[in-house]
């Protein structure tokens, strides 16, 4: 039997072609992996380059906007989330994996860890997106910090008020024909199937 073809969000899109999407492509498996530009603009945060992490304690991560300046395409703005560091989970050597006795345990011991994430130089989960950056000059991109975060929890919070605008007045990102963002929250909710006003 053959292998089902996941496709990613990226992949899925009006009319069941390649569009413009937001929020994350599926699975590392599945997803196109794409070489960073030979050169990115820094990110900006209140008018300065963020060049480190910020010194106060506690802090994660960062809401983000990506500002597109040129005209290829009519999408000029993508709003996401980045962390500073990724956990990591690695399988104990094989000696670690056994009781006192000799005897293999019932629970394989993980080795629990953190690794710098590439923040520095991340143009956001959309391939289209990270396309755009190869095929166009970096000052046609603005890469800026809007808010910082504490928590997971916090990011997603920040990233959803961006994403629906905080109040029912303001149109979302999926009513704005200049976003990238294609699906929004756990149910993906996508730009295409939203019934036009």
């Amino acid at each position: 039997m053959g292998k089902r073809h996941l496709r990613s969000n990226a992949e899925v899109g009006d009319e069941g072609n390649t569009k413009l999407s937001g929020g994350k492509t599926g699975g590392s498996k599945n997803k196109r992996k794409i070489p960073p530009p030979p050169f990115i603009q820094p990110w900006i945060y209140r008018g300065s380059p963020l060049l480190t992490p910020p010194e106060e304690e506690g802090i994660i991560g960062f809401v983000y906007a990506i500002r597109y300046l040129g005209n290829k395409v009519p999408q000029k703005v993508y709003y996401g989330q980045k962390v500073f560091v990724h956990k990591t989970s690695r399988r104990a050597p094989k000696k670690q994996q056994l009781t006192v006795k000799g005897k293999p345990r019932k629970k394989i011991v993980r080795i629990r860890g953190v690794k710098p994430s590439d923040w520095e130089t991340y143009r956001g989960s959309h391939i289209p997106l990270q396309d755009l950056f190869l095929e166009e000059p970096p000052h046609l991109f603005i890469r800026e910090v809007l808010a910082f975060a504490r928590s997971k929890q916090e990011l997603c919070l920040l990233e959803n008020k961006l994403l629906y605008c905080g109040c029912l007045d303001c149109p979302s990102v999926l009513e704005d024909p200049t976003s990238f963002n294609a699906w929004i929250g756990s149910n993906k909710i996508y730009k295409h199937q939203l019934v036009p006003k």
